[in-house]
């Protein structure tokens, strides 16, 4: 039977197995995303799949700007939709969304990879030479993509008390800046930060995106759309 020391230290050594495979796998996630992001936004499609800010701006513009484009408002209103679809997904299946070693996430990678084959496959056998009109109607195949996103979006939502998503940097930017804040604060009080941690963990997420989007718009320019399929 373990002792109070023993049990403190197994602790101790989860902690940081946990803390070890959140920076890694964050890093690698993001990277993945910011990959998918850079390609698609490159494309003719000129569309970001891995979060859905802009999309909302584009389908009110459009609502507004050109109401009879009517394949561009369902087109952008899908996009949405799918995201949610997919975050949707990830609730039936993991139940909270905080990290735990012993949730499904083999599952969750599996049906996310499923999504993007099915969207990037048709897509580079229909183009000509990576590319496709931007008016095609094969782009709403993109939302297989979206909706893949959306999954891994939702997949660890939360680690301790630090906020996590993988396939858009705005909240992961504002978590830095509130985190500096704090520090300064303490530090002007003369007290300990507990919360400086976090900034390991979400700088290697910013650090994923930028490199996954320049990694998408190098595979772009030389792989065109065939560049989803890698």
């Amino acid at each position: 039977r373990q002792t109070p020391t023993e049990k403190a230290r197994m602790k101790e050594v989860r902690t940081r197995r946990d803390g070890a495979l959140i920076i890694i796998g964050g890093f690698i996630l993001a990277a993945h995303a910011g990959y998918l992001n850079g390609v698609c936004f490159l494309s003719v499609f000129a569309t970001t799949v891995s979060h859905v800010s802009g999309t909302i701006t584009r389908l009110a513009v459009t609502i507004v700007a050109a109401p009879t484009a009517w394949k561009d408002i369902l087109f952008s209103l899908f996009l949405i939709l799918s995201f949610v679809m997919g975050s949707t997904i990830i609730g039936s299946v993991t139940g909270r969304t905080s990290f735990h070693l012993k949730k499904r996430y083999g599952l969750i990678l599996l049906l996310e990879s499923i999504m993007i084959l099915a969207g990037s496959i048709p897509i580079a056998i229909v183009s000509e030479d990576g590319n496709l009109s931007e008016t095609s109607s094969w782009r709403f195949l993109l939302l297989f993509i979206s909706c893949a996103c959306g999954m891994q979006n939702a997949m660890c939502t939360s680690y301790s008390s630090a906020v996590l998503r993988t396939t858009h940097m705005t909240g992961i930017l504002t978590d830095i800046g509130l985190t500096f804040g704090h520090w300064i604060r303490y530090t002007l009080n003369k007290k300990k930060d507990s919360e400086v941690w976090k900034l390991q963990v979400l700088f290697p997420i910013i650090i994923g995106f930028f490199l996954g989007s320049a990694a998408g718009a190098a595979a772009f320019e030389g792989l065109k759309l065939y560049a989803l399929i890698i």
